[in-house]
């Protein structure tokens, strides 16, 4: 699995500063419409994605986009 950026595409309300906040691209204008009428971002590249979470501290609508990190150790260990 590789990092990934997901836009809730309801809660987006397309302002697109995520986008000019991405260092890799990763993010660019959906072709679609939401619900109320805004038009979404959309993932480009989630090979490119560093994971760095700069989309999503950018964001001013909360919940809007979410970061899932390659979690390259995941072992479960016993007490």
């Amino acid at each position: 699995m590789k990092n990934l950026v997901k836009c809730d595409v309801q809660r987006c309300k397309g302002c697109y500063v995520c986008i000019s906040h991405c260092p890799k691209g990763c993010l660019t204008i959906d072709s679609s419409i939401n619900s109320q009428g805004y038009v979404p971002v959309s993932t480009v590249s989630e090979a490119d994605c560093i994971g760095c979470g700069m989309c999503v501290l950018s964001c001013p609508e909360p919940f809007a986009l979410k970061v899932i990190k390659e979690n390259k150790d995941r072992v479960c260990k016993s007490a």
